[in-house]
């Protein structure tokens, strides 16, 4: 089956989107009309992070070419007028043109990768991780993915990034009071929605300055 092309194709083009704007709450910052359409599927790709943005105190997302992987995300029906002020919001990005697959039905969407050519592979900040890792499960992509997304290790970067979502009101206001010093017995992880809990070995006198912390 041949990719579906937009109907109007002057009016909107589709956006595939796989990072930061997986979440309502954040592409709708700067593409204030974006209509969700759907979920979709990049095969073919990979996801990778790199370099260090300052907008999120971490490395950006990009995706690859990696035979037998994916990549999903979402799928935003974007009009024309809004094409600057997407490119504008993904400097340091170049556009491309993909096929993802929605519902088993090939579309040919605009995504973005990121351009710098000695690029080097890092971490992302929990902040741009959880926004991510929100999106995915805001908009129900698969359960696998989403555990992928939450396994990968972050930059342990703590304080504000420069985007005041409702969705990091606690990572950029009160990661003090949250209890997320490693020496902790049981912490709890920014990234995966304030949830999950880890064991690590920890000196007994510490316990209760451990057990404070989570309170």
């Amino acid at each position: 089956m041949a990719p579906r092309e937009p109907t109007h194709i002057s009016d909107f083009f589709r956006y595939f989107a796989y990072g930061s704007n997986l979440l309502n709450e954040r592409i709708h910052v700067q593409v204030k009309r974006a209509v969700f359409e759907g979920v979709g599927v990049l095969r073919g790709h990979k996801l990778v992070f790199y370099d260090h943005g300052q907008r999120w105190m971490g490395a950006v997302a990009s995706i690859e070419r990696s035979h037998d992987e994916e990549v999903w995300g979402c799928i935003w029906r974007v009009e024309n007028s809004f094409a600057a002020e997407l490119d504008k919001q993904e400097n340091g990005y170049h556009r491309l043109s993909v096929e993802v697959e929605m519902n088993g039905e090939p579309l040919i969407c605009r995504t973005y990768q990121y351009s710098n050519p000695d690029r080097q592979l890092a971490l992302p900040s929990p902040h741009y991780k959880h926004v991510i890792v929100s999106g995915a499960i805001e908009h129900s992509l698969p359960a696998g993915y989403i555990g992928k997304l939450k396994a990968i290790n972050d930059n342990g970067y703590v304080g504000p990034v420069k985007l005041d979502l409702q969705v990091l009101k606690e990572l950029n206001n009160n990661q003090k009071q949250l209890g997320l010093t490693s020496h902790c017995k049981h912490f709890i992880y920014p990234s995966m929605a304030f949830e999950r809990r880890s064991s690590l070995p920890v000196p007994a006198d510490d316990e209760d300055s451990c057990k404070n912390s989570l309170k």
